[in-house]
């Protein structure tokens, strides 16, 4: 070959050195992509080798439609799968549950997020972290009876209602009214024993009383109340643009233990996504569990939830648990003035972002 060869020979072999170039890049990238995937994959397989993790799990309430989520992971193997013992035990309710897990009593569970808020804004040592979003909408109300003419936030003044100590929608109550111009100081408010309190309502003892919307329809609704008879001023369409309730786990476990975290997420997901896709096998476990419960009842109160707090138009485009920044800031500014909070959160004091398992895991047919 001459030592200067024409111009058009040297314009193709430059052509083909940045081919060569070209390609060489992007198999490069290919195998850090794979790297990559494989590195995922990792943190979510099992390692035979490695020990079978315990950890102890709360629920947010009882053992009813609404929680069978947790026990259906247990039953179906989705925690050993993933070399995790997990077994759930029943509480209170949101805050009963948010401090067990502070303590370190409890390693994992379900709680309400504005709970949560509350409890960071003044626990911020202890704090645990919400780790997968569960309900994007707020199920929070208040239930009154159609008769009682109540229709309005305002007209809840010189009324009763019945609350709870440790529930989400008792605890953010002041807030709610505060928010849609009520003196929280002109609503009485009679704390009771979830027991007892859908009895002292239909005897007329409140005039209405704060929770889920979905614990007290179907509670209702078991005692044979027709539930036309019911009105719900739900904190949702009163200004409340809240996410409810969401997988919690402690901060000892985020820092020892994050692979486990990021398994126990991806069982609860895909037990979630099972209760979306067939709830009376969901609910099955817990009917077997507790012989008291109605199957039916339980189903179609687990339905509700699915149906009115998690397919949201959100959750149908980018999936079961997923996150908003901006909205949980202001949920965050919301709760904080609501309950007149001496400080503020920071996102990362409630949200740990870094365990949500890829959308296919999370998508609802």
């Amino acid at each position: 070959m001459p030592a200067n060869p024409p111009a058009t020979l040297r314009a193709s072999s430059g052509h083909r050195s940045k081919q060569s170039r070209t390609a060489r890049r992007l198999l490069a990238l290919l195998a850090s992509a794979s790297l990559a995937l494989a590195f995922s994959g990792a943190l979510y397989a099992a390692d035979p080798a490695r020990p079978v993790v315990k950890l102890r799990g709360t629920l947010d309430f009882i053992r009813y439609g609404y929680t069978a989520p947790s026990d259906h992971a247990v039953a179906r193997g989705y925690f050993s799968q993933y070399g995790l013992d997990v077994r759930f035990d029943a509480s209170k309710g949101s805050q009963d549950a948010i401090v067990r897990i502070a303590s370190g009593t409890y390693d994992v569970g379900t709680a309400d997020i504005p709970t949560l808020i509350q409890f960071a804004a003044q626990n911020p040592a202890q704090a645990p972290r919400a780790v997968f979003l569960v309900l994007d909408r707020s199920p929070l109300a208040v239930t009154t009876l159609r008769k009682s003419s109540i229709t309005r936030v305002s007209d809840l003044v010189g009324r009763t209602l019945a609350i709870g100590t440790t529930d989400g929608g008792s605890r953010l109550l002041p807030a709610f009214l505060h928010l849609n111009g009520v003196d929280p100081a002109r609503v009485e408010r009679k704390v009771v024993d979830v027991r007892v309190r859908d009895t002292l309502f239909l005897r007329g003892d409140v005039d209405g009383l704060v929770g889920n919307d979905y614990t007290v329809l179907f509670n209702m609704k078991a005692l044979r109340v027709p539930t036309d008879t019911l009105a719900f001023m739900r904190y949702a369409d009163h200004g409340m643009d809240l996410y409810g309730q969401a997988v919690v786990v402690s901060r000892a476990l985020i820092e020892r233990d994050p692979l486990s975290v990021r398994n126990y997420v991806r069982a609860m997901a895909h037990a979630w996504r099972d209760a979306a896709i067939k709830p009376q096998e969901v609910v099955q476990t817990v009917v077997d569990m507790d012989g008291t419960l109605d199957a039916a009842i339980e189903t179609e109160r687990l339905r509700y939830v699915v149906e009115q707090s998690i397919l949201t138009p959100n959750v149908r485009r980018n999936g079961i648990g997923a996150y908003d920044p901006a909205r949980l800031q202001r949920m965050i500014d919301l709760v904080v003035r609501g309950l007149d909070l001496a400080r503020a959160p920071a996102i990362g004091e409630i949200y740990d972002d870094r365990f949500l398992p890829p959308i296919e895991e999370r998508a609802v047919p």
